[in-house]
């Protein structure tokens, strides 16, 4: 188990211990893929960006190598925008 703490401070906080297991303190915080630090998005908003430029590259280089339109497409709507959809729904 670990557990976060969000403060601008550095307060020293006494172990806390759960059925004789010390909770580790960490500076990042995964869940279900989503990371946080400091009550902030970076990680998760980088890793994102990252992503979704990894897959445009590879869209570009199947249409130099000749996929029709609507191959394009189909990839385009199944690894993109499908993906993309789920990630920036809300982020208005």
């Amino acid at each position: 188990m670990e557990f976060v703490v969000f403060q601008e401070k550095s307060i020293k906080f006494p172990p806390v211990i759960i059925n004789e297991s010390q909770i580790e303190r960490v500076e990042k915080l995964s869940i279900l893929g989503l990371s946080i630090r400091d009550l902030k998005w970076n990680d998760y908003v980088d890793k994102t960006v990252n992503k979704a430029s990894k897959r445009i590259c590879l869209l570009k280089q199947l249409k130099r190598f000749g996929l029709d339109a609507g191959d394009l497409k189909c990839f385009y709507v199944a690894s993109i925008r499908l993906w993309s959809t789920r990630v920036f729904v809300g982020s208005n």
